[in-house]
Parts: structure tokens; sequence; C-alpha cells
């Protein structure tokens, strides 16, 4: 297996934060949170073809070593490891594979190059066989250029292109760096948080195969101070070598949702899509009829292929208890599930629903934990289910209500994607 070394091309802003040294919360093991019970397998299946360019110099010297022959046996792996989220990426040997001789796409560092190419196919995902080494990447919704192949690397990289993370945030080139900085910074494990996704475990990262001099040898377990951290290393989006602590690589269940929610948006199959069931309705959050608030706007997000129809609503509230009432057009009267796809970021804040006026308990911390040092200005929840109504043939309404933030946000602020109902 290969090491991965990759980067997930984003619009970003870093902010670091500095906190007084705290002591250590004692001698306790962070893992992941439990995995939602989800069979992607009931939901719609989704697919999407690979266009591949075998990479050469201009004169047609120091060409990658892909054929094929090795795509297929790697798509059968992939393929594999991405039946968890019901997706299948197809390949077509005689149409869907060139040989191109440039030796800026060779280096692999002009991105120019790669989006000039990758523009070519629309409707595919473009990867760049290369035969230079350079640092792998992927474009969220576009390309994927590597310098060697495999199932488990590509299905990384693949990742990337579905808007995923690496599970790590900060990486440290030393233990003793990852000590002091988690120290420091009052042993705040979003330090070690690079997706935001809470299924995937903390990853205090150490660079350049320093984690292995580290951890437990028998689990794979790194200790820092008295913080004993279960590393994610079955995780694809990890840079673990997962055969080495007897392990068998995969996605979790919101990786998996998240993917398929950046697919459905990246290649346009329609937000019913997203969900199970028979009869659905899908919205695009910007365009429903606000009833009632204010210091709300249509936002066009600048990391495209991210969001459906690259907008969101954007509310502002300035105090709890602020509402914003919105109606949906429903065809047909019955029970449905309520699917809505919110915005995580470092400003938003928690809101509560209402439906036809029943409110609802649970509240929502829109709050992106991922480490500032990940590179992620925002992200996405995928679909998340709010409960299940009863909804009437005709103008039914959402009304949402702000209720707080967490403490570690910058504002209230609240963004919805879409809104998807089924049953």
């Amino acid at each position: 297996m290969l090491f991965r070394f990759c980067s997930l091309i984003v619009i970003s802003l870093l902010i670091l934060t500095g906190c007084d040294i705290e002591s250590s919360p004692g001698p306790i093991t962070i893992g992941a949170a439990a995995e939602e019970n989800i069979d992607f397998a009931t939901y719609p299946p989704l697919s999407v073809p690979i266009y591949v360019y075998r990479v050469a110099d201009d004169d047609g010297s120091n060409a990658s070593y892909v054929t094929t022959t090795l795509v297929d046996t790697w798509l059968v792996g992939v393929n594999e490891y991405f039946a968890k989220a019901n997706i299948t990426f197809t390949f077509d040997a005689l149409n869907d594979f060139e040989t191109v001789n440039n030796s800026l796409l060779n280096l692999g560092s002009s991105l120019s190059q790669n989006f000039l190419y990758s523009d070519l196919h629309p409707g595919h995902i473009v990867i760049f066989f290369r035969k230079n080494f350079y640092v792998d990447h992927a474009n969220p919704g576009g390309y994927v250029s590597v310098y060697a192949g495999g199932p488990d690397h590509l299905s990384h990289e693949l990742g990337h292109v579905f808007w995923l993370g690496h599970t790590f945030g900060k990486k440290f080139t030393t233990i003793e760096e990852a000590i002091n900085y988690f120290a420091f910074t009052a042993y705040d494990l979003s330090l070690f948080d690079g997706d935001g996704i809470p299924d995937t475990a903390p990853d205090p990262y150490l660079d350049n195969f320093l984690w292995f001099n580290h951890v437990n040898q028998a689990d794979g377990t790194l200790k820092i101070n008295e913080i004993t951290f279960q590393l994610p290393h079955d995780n694809l989006m990890s840079y673990y070598f997962g055969q080495a602590f007897g392990v068998t690589e995969r996605f979790t269940i919101e990786q998996a949702d998240r993917m398929r929610e950046a697919l459905v948006i990246r290649f346009g199959p329609g937000l019913t899509s997203l969900v199970p069931g028979t009869i659905k309705q899908g919205y695009e959050a910007e365009l429903l009829t606000v009833v009632s608030g204010s210091n709300y706007l249509v936002d066009a997000m600048q990391d495209l292929n991210l969001w459906s129809n690259d907008r969101i609503l954007l509310w502002q509230p300035v105090t709890v208890g602020q509402e914003l009432e919105l109606s949906f057009n429903v065809g047909l009267a019955g029970t449905y599930t309520i699917y809505m796809g919110h915005r995580l970021s470092r400003s938003n804040g928690i809101v509560r629903y209402s439906i036809n006026g029943s409110v609802l308990t649970k509240s929502y911390d829109n709050f992106l934990t991922a480490s500032s040092d990940a590179n992620l200005p925002s992200t996405t929840t995928g679909p998340t289910p709010i409960g299940t109504f009863d909804l009437i043939a005709g103008a039914n309404t959402l009304k949402i209500i702000a209720s707080g933030k967490n403490a570690r946000s910058k504002g209230m602020n609240f963004g919805l994607d879409y809104v998807v109902i089924a049953q």
C-alpha cells in the first residue's frame, strides 16, 4: 500500500486562536462517535463515469505506466469501498482513455492545465495519471491528479472530489509539538478534527511517518499526556497504514452521506436522489417563499460544487428567539420525513424548527468543529432528517428559530441549502 501525500484544494481563511495553558483533563480515551444505522443500499443508486488521461511530457517521453487494464482492476477495489455509499464508478476503456503529451500536466503543479483538460469532459470525473512525482491532489467536484494508482489511494483522492477532508487538521512534525500545542490550546479536541464529521476520530497526525514510532504497536493508539487517541487507521481519508494494524480501510456512514450529497449536486440527478422513498419533492432553500423575518439573503457561494444551485439561503439573526418563516408547497398530502441540508461554519449558531406551527424540541448546532488548520471555511451536513410530519397539499410552513450559539462561534448565522421531503 502507498502512503498518501495529497492536498484538498479549497478557498479558505486560516484562523489561529490562542488559549491559556490548562491541566490535562485526565486519563481518558478519545475515539469516533458511534455511526448512524443507515443502509444506503435502500437509497437510489448513484453512478458517475471517469475519464482517464495517461500523461507524458511534450515529446512523449516520461509517460505514466497506467493502462486500461490497470484502471479496470483498480476500479473493482474502488467500487468495493464506495459500495457503502451505493456509489459506482464506470469506465469505458475504448472511449474514455487517452494519452496526452503535456509536460505541465506531468509536473502535476499546473492547476490551469488540469482545469483545461478536465473541462473537456463534463459529466465525468477526470483522473490524470502522471509519471513525475508531485503531491497528489484533487479538485472538489472536478478532477484527480495522481502519481500512482491502487484502490485505496484512488478512493482517498475521489473522497476529496466529493468534498471529504482529511481526518487530521494540523500536521505535527514531532510528538513534543503535538503535546505542547494541545496543552497551549486548553486541550481543545477540535485541533485534531480535520473534517468536522462526528463519526471520524480526532487525529493528532505526526507527519513524515513519525506516528509509527509513537503509537502502541499492539492496538495503534497514540497517547498525548494522559489522553489516549484511537487513531482512524481504518479510515480512507487518513494517512495511515490500515493494514499495519489488521484493519480494513473504509468510509464512515457520515462520510458516505456527504459523498452522496456532493455527487448529486455535482452531477445533477436531482435533490430527491439524496434520500430514500417513493414519493419525494426537493426544494432549493434560496427559492422558498419568505413569509416573515429579516436579515436574510441569497448567498452565492464561492466554494462551488458543494452547494446545490451554487447558492444557499443565509440568515443572520442578531438575537435569541428571532424567527424566519418559510413556505413550501406539497403536491400530495401525507406523512413525510423532512430532510435539510445545512451549512456548517465557524460563524453559525444553534437553531430549532417549527413545522406548520409544531415546534420541535431538538436543537441543531451548525458550528463547524473542524480545526482551522484543516482549511475548511465551511462544509455541509448532508441531508439531515429532522423528523416525520403530516403535511397538507399546498402551502406548508417551516419556521427557523435562533436559539443561541456555540461558545466558540463568531455569530448566530444559519445557512440552508435545500429541503427534501419523502415518504
